[in-house]
C-alpha cells in the first residue's frame, strides 16, 4: 500500500537540489508586474539615447558653424577649426592626390567669378552731359546695373571691396605676406615667378584636411553700425583662391596649402579700411602666408573680378584713367587728376562725369562740353564734377577699372 509521499513521487524519486514547489498565484503576479515594469524602462532607455544622439548632432552642425553673435568679434570662431565629413567622403592627410573638387562634388571652375545678372533697373538721377561717347556711357550703366544686382544678394549693408588699379592683375581682396623665395624650381622657373603665375592662374591646392564649416560673426562699420555677415569655411575660401580667372599656366608648379588658421585682416572697401574675419594659409617650401578674407561674398561684395585682363576697347580708346579721387566736405564735390600729357596728347575737352542711381554714382573722365556740373581738366590735369545729390551712402565706382572707391 502505497503512502501520500508515494503518490507524489517521493523524495528518493528526485534528483537531489532540483525540487522546487509550485509557484503561488500572489508570486507569479509580481514577476508580471517585474517584466512590464522593465520592458517599460527599457523603451524609455531607447527613446531617450535615440533623442540625445539626435539633439548632438543638431549641436555639432550649429556649433562648428564659425563665429556667432557670441564669439569674439572679428575673427573666425576656434570651433570652425575643427572640420566634419567632408561632402567628397574623409579627407585624409595621408592622401596621395591634392584637394581639387568641389564642396558638392562639382569640379571648381578656375575662371573668373560668375557675372552678375543685371538686376532690377536702377533709377538714374543724372546723365551724362552732351558730347561723352554712347558707348562710355553704357560702361557705366552697365557698372551700375551690375553693382545694384550685388546689393540686392547681398547682406543689406554689405560693404563694397575697392580693388587695385592696373590691367592683368590679381585684384581679389585676399593678400600675400612675405617674399617668395628665388630658388629654381624644376620647370625653371624661380619659385616667385612661379607662385605669381600660378596664384592669377588659380593654381593653389591642398593635401590637408580643410574646414568645411560655416557661421556668421559681426563685422564693425567705420560708422560704428554692425551687421551680421556670413563666414565661408576655409575649404570655400579655397575654392574662392581656385577661381581668380587668371590666364592658364601648364608650366606652372601648384601652390601647395599646408594648414590654416583663423586670423584678421584689413580690408579696403567703399567704406574705408575695415577689419574681417580671415583665412591664413600656409604654403609648403616657404615663408610665404596667403591670408584671405573669411566674410563670404554676401557680406563683403566683391564687385571687381578676382582678375582683371584687358581692358574693353570703348574704355582704353573714350575714357582716361583717374588718380587721387577725393570727395569734398560738402559730400557732393568729387574732384580727381589726369595724366596732364595725356590731355594735352588728345586734345579736347577732358572732365569728369558722374553717372548717378539711387545706390550708386559711376565716375569716369571723358570727352564732353563743359556745363555747371562740371569743367574741362586744366594745365595740371584736375577735374571736379558736382553730384546731384550728396553721395551719402551710395557707392563711387570708378569705370575705366572697374572698382568701388573709399570715398564715403
Amino acid at each position: 500500500m502505497t503512502t501520500g509521499d508515494d503518490t507524489r513521487g517521493g523524495a528518493s524519486d528526485l534528483p537531489t537540489g532540483r525540487h522546487r514547489r509550485p509557484p503561488s498565484a500572489v508570486a507569479l503576479r509580481s514577476r508580471l508586474v517585474i517584466v512590464a515594469v522593465s520592458i517599460v524602462i527599457l523603451i524609455g532607455l531607447v527613446f531617450e539615447v535615440t533623442r540625445i544622439v539626435n539633439g548632438s548632432a543638431d549641436k555639432v552642425t550649429a556649433s562648428t558653424g564659425g563665429p556667432t553673435q557670441s564669439s569674439i568679434e572679428g575673427a573666425p570662431s576656434a570651433a570652425s577649426s575643427r572640420s566634419p565629413t567632408n561632402r567628397l567622403g574623409p579627407l585624409s592627410p595621408a592622401s596621395t592626390e591634392p584637394i581639387t573638387g568641389g564642396l558638392t562634388g562639382v569640379a571648381p571652375t578656375k575662371s573668373a567669378s560668375p557675372a552678375v545678372s543685371p538686376g532690377s533697373p536702377d533709377s538714374s538721377l543724372s546723365a551724362a552731359p552732351d558730347g561723352v561717347s554712347a558707348a562710355v556711357v553704357e560702361v557705366a550703366a552697365s557698372q551700375l546695373r551690375a553693382l545694384a544686382a550685388l546689393r540686392d544678394v547681398g547682406v543689406p549693408g554689405a560693404p563694397v571691396v575697392a580693388a587695385l588699379m592696373g590691367e592683368k592683375v590679381r585684384t581679389g581682396p585676399g593678400v600675400v605676406i612675405g617674399r617668395w623665395e628665388s630658388s629654381r624650381l624644376p620647370n625653371g622657373m624661380t619659385a616667385a615667378a612661379n607662385n605669381d603665375r600660378a596664384l592669377r592662374a588659380g593654381d593653389v591646392v591642398t593635401y590637408a584636411k580643410f574646414p568645411t564649416a560655416t557661421g556668421t560673426s559681426r563685422l564693425k562699420l567705420r560708422s560704428g553700425q554692425r551687421i551680421s555677415v556670413p563666414i565661408q569655411s576655409a575649404r570655400s575660401t579655397l575654392h574662392e583662391l581656385r577661381s581668380t580667372g587668371g590666364p592658364d599656366c601648364p608650366a606652372c608648379k601648384d601652390i601647395v596649402l599646408t594648414s590654416v588658421k583663423s586670423t584678421t585682416m584689413p580690408v579696403q572697401t567703399h567704406l574705408g579700411p575695415l577689419t574681417v574675419p580671415a583665412w591664413r594659409f600656409t604654403v609648403r617650401d616657404s615663408k610665404v602666408v596667403l591670408v584671405h578674407p573669411a566674410v563670404a561674398p554676401a557680406g563683403l561684395l566683391r564687385f571687381t573680378p578676382s582678375y582683371r585682363g584687358s581692358l574693353a576697347g570703348a574704355v582704353k580708346n573714350s575714357q582716361l584713367p583717374l588718380w587721387r579721387v577725393a570727395l569734398g566736405k560738402d559730400n557732393r564735390t568729387v574732384t580727381a587728376n589726369l595724366e596732364s600729357k595725356d590731355v594735352a596728347k588728345r586734345g579736347g575737352c577732358w572732365r569728369l562725369v558722374a553717372q548717378e542711381s539711387s545706390l550708386g554714382v559711376a565716375l569716369y573722365a571723358a570727352k564732353g562740353k563743359a556745363d555747371s556740373g562740371g569743367g574741362c581738366a586744366d594745365r595740371s590735369g584736375r577735374v571736379t564734377v558736382r553730384l546731384a545729390e550728396p553721395l551719402g551712402s551710395r557707392v563711387a565706382v570708378d569705370t575705366y577699372w572697374r572698382r568701388a572707391l573709399a570715398l564715403g
